[in-house]
C-alpha cells in the first residue's frame, strides 16, 4: 500500500544520506577542508611530532654546546715551575780564610771549593787555625785555559794544621804553574796533606822550625804511581 511504499522510500533516503556522508568524509575535496575531523587529528599528530623533534634538537644542541665548552676549557697550569739556568759564577782570584777556628764563618773543619778559578788565583789562611782540619779543593776544568796560580799561604799558628789541600788540573793539554806554598808560623802546615795533579810547583817555604812537621806533598800526575814526599824534603827552610 502507499504507507508501506512511503516508509520504504524514507528508509532508503536515510541510508543514502548516511552513505553519502561517509563517502564525503573520504572525498579528496572534503579531506582538504578544515571541517574534516580526520584532517584535524592528523594535523595534531604532525604538530606533536614537530614539537618532539624541536625538543630533541634543542636538547642535542644544549648538550653539544656544553661538550664544546668543556673541550675549550683553558689548559691547566703545568705542575712544574720554570727555573732559569744559573749564570756562570764570576771567576774567583782570591780566597781568604782569616777567621780563627771556633768563630762564626771560620773555614776550619769545612769543605771549601771555589766554583770558578780565575787567573793567578791565591788562597790565604792567616787566622789562628783558620783552615785547621779543612778540605780545600781547587780544581781547574778540562776546558780550562788558565795556566798560572799564584800560591797558597798559611800565615798564622796552626792555620792549616791537619788540612787537606787538593789542587787538580783536569785539562790534559796543559799544566798549571803553582808559584809557591808558604807555611810561615809554628804549626802552620802541621800534618797538612797537599795533593797536586797536573801542577808544577815552584817554591815550598817553611818559615820557622815546626811550621811543616808531619806535612806531606803528593804528585798525582800519574794516578797509577803517585809520588809522596815530606814537605821538609823539598822545602826551603827559611831559618837555615
Amino acid at each position: 500500500d502507499n504507507r508501506t511504499v512511503a516508509s520504504f522510500l524514507s528508509q532508503q533516503k536515510k541510508n543514502f544520506t548516511t552513505h553519502s556522508s561517509n563517502f564525503l568524509l573520504f572525498h579528496p575535496r572534503f579531506l582538504e577542508t578544515n571541517s574534516n575531523p580526520f584532517k584535524k587529528k592528523k594535523s595534531i599528530i604532525i604538530m606533536k611530532m614537530i614539537a618532539s623533534l624541536v625538543g630533541f634538537f634543542a636538547m642535542y644542541e644544549t648538550s653539544a654546546n656544553r661538550l664544546l665548552l668543556q673541550t675549550q676549557q683553558t689548559p691547566t697550569t703545568p705542575a712544574y715551575t720554570y727555573v732559569p739556568p744559573a749564570l756562570p759564577a764570576t771567576p774567583m782570584t782570591e780566597l781568604v780564610c782569616a777567621i780563627a777556628a771556633g768563630q762564626p764563618g771560620s773555614c776550619a773543619g769545612t769543605v771549601v771549593q771555589p766554583q770558578t778559578i780565575g787567573f793567578r788565583f791565591k788562597a790565604i789562611c792567616d787566622g789562628v787555625a783558620s783552615c785547621a782540619g779543612a778540605t780545600l779543593n781547587i780544581f781547574y776544568p778540562e776546558n780550562g785555559a788558565l795556566w798560572e796560580m799564584e800560591g797558597l799561604w798559611f800565615g798564622a799558628p796552626n792555620a792549616g794544621a791537619d788540612a787537606v789541600v787538593n789542587v787538580g788540573n783536569y785539562n790534559p793539554t796543559l799544566r798549571i804553574d803553582l808559584g809557591m806554598i808558604e807555611c810561615s808560623e809554628v804549626g802552620s802546615c802541621f800534618n797538612t796533606k797537599f795533593n797536586l795533579m797536573g801542577v808544577d810547583l815552584g817554591d815550598f817555604l817553611c818559615g820557622v822550625p815546626g811550621a811543616c812537621d808531619g806535612c806531606t806533598i803528593t804528585d798525582w800526575s800519574d794516578p797509577a804511581n803517585p809520588l809522596t814526599q815530606d814537605c821538609t824534603a823539598i822545602a826551603k827552610l827559611a831559618w837555615l
